[in-house]
């Protein structure tokens, strides 16, 4: 198959167009900011940032299952 695109480009050439419809100077991106946005719970209620020890907690136990999940099971 490579070889006949190589030999007959045209094959998957036929649907492209010849210009481009989209004026690229008229795209705009907008992103928006993580702390632009309030953290909210499931039911849109504000959550209080999380303190350093519960950051520290929460990094801590996907350490731990992380090491679980590739714990070698004890030799029989």
């Amino acid at each position: 198959m490579i070889a006949l695109v190589i030999v007959f480009p045209q094959m998957v050439m036929v649907y492209k167009s010849g210009e481009s419809t989209v004026d690229p100077s008229k795209i705009q991106i907008h992103i928006q900011q993580e702390s632009d946005v309030p953290a909210t719970d499931s039911s849109g209620k504000p959550v209080e940032p999380a303190t350093d020890a519960q950051q520290q907690e929460k990094s801590d136990d996907a350490d731990k299952s992380l090491e679980d999940a590739f714990k070698q099971p004890p030799p029989k």
